[in-house]
C-alpha cells in the first residue's frame, strides 16, 4: 500500500490541490526531451550493446530503489530505530485488507515491476536448468525486497512490509517463468 504521507503523488504531477504545479510539468517535459534526444545515441554505442543486460539490471534496480525509498525522509537519530522496527507489517497483505481497491491495485502493480528483473536474470543464466533459473530469480527478488524494505526502517514516512518482500520474490520468479515461455516460443519459430 501507499504507506507514506504523499498518498496522491500521481495527481500531484500537474496539480497540487486546486493550483496547477507548472514546475513539475516543465521538469517532466525536460526529462522526456532529454530521454528522447540522449537515450538513442547512448544505446547505439558498442559499450551499451556489449553490456545491455547488465545496464538494464542496474537501471531496473535503481528505479525500484527510487520507488521504494522515496521521499528520502531519513530518521534523525538511532533512538527511533526500535520504534521503526515495531512498525514493520509482519502479516502478509495486511495493508491491503482495509485499503481502497484502486490504491491497493496500484501498489500491487508497482511492486510487481520486479518481474523484469527476474526476466533478465533468467536470460543471463542460460547454462542452468529452467527450475534453477526460476529459483535464482526468486531468491534475487527476495533479497532485493529484503534490502529495500530493511532500508525503509530508516525512513520516517514509510513502513516496511513483509508483503513487499514476498511480492518482489514472486514477481521475479514470474519474470523467470515468462522468460522460459518466451524462449520456448522463440525456439519453436526458429
Amino acid at each position: 500500500m501507499q504507506r507514506y504521507r504523499y498518498a496522491d503523488r500521481g495527481r500531484q504531477v500537474i496539480f497540487v490541490g486546486r493550483v496547477p504545479n507548472l514546475d513539475n510539468v516543465v521538469l517532466s517535459s525536460l526529462g522526456a526531451l532529454v530521454g528522447v534526444l540522449l537515450i538513442p545515441p547512448l544505446a547505439a554505442t558498442s559499450f551499451a550493446r556489449q553490456h545491455a543486460r547488465r545496464i538494464l539490471v542496474i537501471l531496473i534496480l535503481c528505479i525500484i530503489a527510487y520507488v521504494e525509498l522515496s521521499p528520502f525522509d531519513w530518521i534523525r537519530s538511532a533512538d527511533q530505530i526500535p520504534f521503526r522496527v515495531a512498525m514493520i507489517e509482519w502479516l502478509p497483505f495486511s495493508s491491503y485488507y482495509g485499503a481502497e481497491p484502486q490504491a491497493a491495485l496500484f501498489d500491487l502493480a508497482k511492486n510487481c515491476f520486479c518481474w523484469a528483473l527476474g526476466f533478465l536474470i533468467a536470460a543471463g543464466t542460460r547454462d542452468v536448468s529452467p527450475r534453477k533459473r526460476q529459483r535464482l530469480a526468486a531468491m534475487v527478488g527476495l533479497l532485493v525486497g529484503l534490502v529495500l524494505e530493511g532500508g525503509q526502517i530508516a525512513l520516517q514516512s514509510r513502513n516496511p512490509s513483509l508483503t513487499d518482500v514476498l511480492l518482489f520474490g514472486g514477481a521475479a520468479w514470474a519474470g523467470a517463468v515468462v522468460f522460459e515461455r518466451y524462449r520456448r516460443i522463440r525456439d519453436v519459430r526458429v
